[in-house]
């Protein structure tokens, strides 16, 4: 009798093996976001001996369930999958390891607009840039933005935050100023074109 209920205590004891995890779930100056950190916990049953069914337990395709707001790259998924596969992880623990990359990416997007900000503080009240003469200045940069770039770059300065920069936004200005300094009407500037077109037509009209 002893003996029956040790044994009947020791396999109820395996079956109640319960693990629990908690998974933690962005512009520019030169024109004028968050991702909320959200809690999820998940009950997942782990086996005994480490091994149990996996080989099973492995989806045709991997579905991932992540925080509002946050998606997988399709190119990554395209290229992750098939390893995920062949390494015969289950969707739970395919689900995990796309947690730990969506909590990388957070902490990379919070970093990066951490740094925005500090630029655009430093730019608007900063002594090379800002202060009194901040709305000067910035005048001064878009207009040499728009003397010496195309238009189309715009997006790239903003989308990397050379747009919120104070030592990007003083070249702009310094930049500006040349090209008023260039081109006061019959300036410099345009003796240059005229000295172009001359070369170009050999002195003739």
């Amino acid at each position: 009798m002893d003996e029956n209920q040790t044994d009947q205590q020791a396999e109820s004891s395996e079956d109640q093996t319960v693990d629990a995890g908690n998974q933690t779930e962005e512009q520019g100056l030169l024109d004028g976001g968050e991702v909320e950190a959200k809690d999820q916990t998940n009950d997942e049953s782990t086996d005994a001996d480490g091994d149990g069914d996996q080989s099973t337990d492995v989806p045709d395709d991997y579905e991932y369930a992540l925080p509002d707001g946050m998606e997988l790259d399709k190119n990554l998924v395209a290229m992750a999958n098939p390893k995920l596969k062949e390494l015969g992880l289950s969707q739970q623990q395919a689900q995990g390891v796309a947690e730990v990359h969506a909590e990388f990416m957070r902490t990379q997007t919070d970093q990066f607009n951490q740094q925005i900000k500090g630029w655009q503080e430093e730019s608007r009240s900063g002594e090379l840039f800002g202060g009194d003469d901040y709305e000067q200045n910035i005048a001064g940069a878009i207009r040499g933005f728009d003397a010496f770039f195309d238009p189309s770059l715009r997006p790239l300065l903003d989308s990397t935050g050379l747009s919120s920069n104070p030592l990007f936004l003083d070249g702009l200005r310094k930049a500006g100023l040349q090209s008023q300094e260039d081109s006061p009407g019959q300036g410099k500037a345009a003796d240059r074109v005229k000295t172009r077109s001359e070369r170009m037509y050999n002195g003739n009209n």
